[in-house]
């Protein structure tokens, strides 16, 4: 049996059959059950399909979300700080209010496949900066689009990949308009 307790150290959830936390949340999404404030840091949660799971205000810091399915889940005030998204399926999920390191995300865009390694570029946009993820590169735009031009001039990686910046400015110019 394992349990599933909140940032509060409540029982949320318990798993007759589970033996580790990750098992414990694919039965709990399974049975649609109401996983908010979950204490899910640092956990390994990759490849787990937690689509349209109701996970708002759940402490995922440090958790491992790598190619985990979060299509359609409610993320609403969830602390993702630290935790490792790559290739993670966030599509049409809510993010209201959720944190990324200290800051608000108030929008998230994914593109791709794109690049010599056909994987997801990732946007975190926040009030006053975002956060690109694309394969082992983590940074802000502006080093992103450095990185590109160092990396691969002017080839078709490049090329689809400057496209991919131009529409993401476009966002992010929006999604900070729509806040003012």
């Amino acid at each position: 049996m394992y349990e599933i307790k909140n940032i509060f150290g409540e029982v949320i959830y318990k798993s007759e059959t589970a033996e580790t936390l990750r098992d414990a949340v694919i039965d709990a999404v399974k049975a649609r059950a109401n996983l908010s404030c979950a204490n899910l840091s640092c956990a390994n949660l990759s490849c787990a399909n937690f689509s349209c799971a109701y996970l708002s205000g759940a402490d995922f810091s440090g958790a491992n979300l790598s190619r985990a399915n979060l299509s359609c889940a409610n993320l609403s005030c969830a602390n993702l700080s630290c935790a490792n998204l790559s290739c993670a399926n966030l599509s049409r999920a809510d993010f209201s209010g959720a944190k990324y390191g200290n800051q608000n995300l108030i929008a998230y865009w994914a593109v791709g496949p794109i690049g010599s390694r056909g994987a997801y570029l990732q946007v975190f946009a926040f009030r006053d900066s975002e956060r690109i993820t694309a394969g082992c590169f983590g940074g802000t735009l502006r080093k992103f689009e450095a990185k590109v031009r160092a990396t691969h001039k002017d080839n078709r990686h490049a090329q689809d990949y400057m496209a991919a910046i131009g529409m993401i400015k476009t966002l992010l110019k929006n999604a900070r308009k729509e806040l003012k």
